[in-house]
């Protein structure tokens, strides 16, 4: 794969058949932007901040049927995408509604983009979001989810060292399961992409079962949901 095919299979706003790429991206956001408001509207929300930094927030959408199960219902970790220089915790609840009517807790997280943010601080503003949420937002099951850039960001947490973040073994076993939505697998696995359509899901977790998180996802027979963005050929 050249370099001009590897920008285009990373630039998914090319591939419409409908809108040119502006067109594209203007509607999508326009989308996100329009329903995360309805469901501020809707739902009760609460500003967290989960470090000391100002961008280090997350708004977390709750309602009376979370509460009722005393904090054990399952709540989702919300990361945004963006091609990881734009969109924003405020465009993150569109899928509030159906997550909340299902008696689950939504957190989205905020964290510095580019060019301000680099790709290690990025990493380490989602992983503590996640440890704040695991130690201070609900005592229940967490699912990890990332769409695209934000993909790329879950499935850097499976390398993280969470004892670091102070949370032991018990709370490491609350995170149970990931769902990485159109992520690029030249992000999450960039050696698999040299190999022509071998990328598979066992091929994956040989690669990452070393790591303490995964490993922990895969003893539990945790929900690992992949759905690739781009081919690697």
């Amino acid at each position: 794969m050249d370099q001009e095919e590897l920008d285009r299979q990373m630039s998914p706003s090319l591939w419409s058949h409908r809108f040119d790429a502006e067109e594209v991206i203007d509607a999508h956001c326009r989308v996100l932007r329009q329903e995360t408001k309805k469901s501020a509207e809707m739902w009760e929300t609460e500003l967290v901040q989960y470090g000391a930094d100002a961008t280090e927030v997350m708004t977390v959408y709750s309602n009376d049927a979370f509460k009722e199960h005393n904090g054990s219902a399952p709540t989702v970790v919300y990361i945004h995408g963006g091609m990881w220089q734009f969109l924003s915790m405020a465009d993150s609840g569109f899928a509030a509604g159906p997550l909340l009517e299902a008696g689950c807790k939504l957190v989205a997280v905020e964290y510095t983009i580019a060019p301000a943010g680099t790709m290690t601080q990025m990493v380490a503003q989602c992983a503590k979001a996640v440890a704040h949420t695991v130690t201070h937002v609900t005592t229940g099951p967490i699912y990890l989810v990332g769409h695209s850039a934000g993909g790329h960001l879950v499935a850097a947490m499976l390398y993280i060292n969470w004892s670091e973040l102070g949370l032991d073994d018990t709370a490491q076993d609350r995170i149970k399961g990931i769902c990485l939505c159109r992520v690029s697998w030249a992000t999450v696995a960039p050696n698999l992409c040299a190999r022509p359509r071998t990328i598979t899901f066992h091929s994956l977790t040989s690669q990452l079962s070393a790591t303490s998180t995964f490993s922990r996802l895969l003893s539990h027979s945790a929900t690992c949901i992949i759905t690739a963005q781009v081919s690697c050929q």
